[in-house]
C-alpha cells in the first residue's frame, strides 16, 4: 500500500492496521491537502515516443504509470507534462492531464516550423516520478 499527497506531490508516511489507515497530518498554514491511497506503490513512469516524425505530422505519446509488480497503477492518476522545440518553444495542449488506469495518451501535430528535435518530458503528480524521451523532426515535404 501507499500514500500521496497529490497538491505537492510526494509519498506520505502512514500507518495502516487491519480495519483503519493513519496519516500524520500538519496544516500549519490553513492550506488543503489531497491523499491518494493506493494498494501498490508507483514504481516507475515510461514514456513511449516515435523516434522521428515529420513537420505538420500528428503524433501520440505515451506513458505507464506503473506499479512495483511492473503493472499499470488501477487508477486516475493526475500528469503534468510538456513538449518543447529545439529553441525551447512550448507546443500547444498542455500541461496536465489524467493518466486513466496508468495510461496517459496525448495526441498532437508536430508544428511546421519545428526544428531539430522535440523534448517530451512528463511527470506523474502523486509520486513525483519523471520520463523524458526525445523524438527527432524531420522536414515537411
Amino acid at each position: 500500500k501507499a500514500v500521496y499527497e497529490l497538491s505537492r506531490g510526494g509519498k506520505v508516511d502512514f500507518t495502516d492496521t487491519k480495519n483503519s489507515s493513519k496519516i500524520a497530518l500538519d496544516f500549519k498554514t490553513n492550506d488543503g491537502r489531497i491523499y491518494m491511497a493506493l494498494p501498490a506503490e508507483i514504481a516507475k513512469v515510461s514514456l513511449k515516443t516515435p523516434a522521428t516524425v515529420t513537420a505538420g505530422e500528428k503524433f501520440t505519446v505515451t506513458a505507464e504509470i506503473l506499479d512495483t509488480t511492473g503493472k499499470p497503477v488501477q487508477a486516475l492518476l493526475p500528469v503534468s507534462f510538456s513538449i518543447t522545440d529545439a529553441k525551447g518553444r512550448t507546443l500547444d495542449g498542455g500541461p496536465y492531464g489524467c493518466a486513466v488506469d496508468g495510461v496517459w495518451k496525448f495526441e498532437t501535430v508536430c508544428p511546421l516550423n519545428a526544428e531539430e528535435k522535440l523534448q517530451v518530458v512528463l511527470k506523474d503528480r502523486a509520486s513525483g516520478l519523471k520520463a523524458e524521451g526525445t523524438i527527432k523532426v524531420g522536414k515537411a515535404k
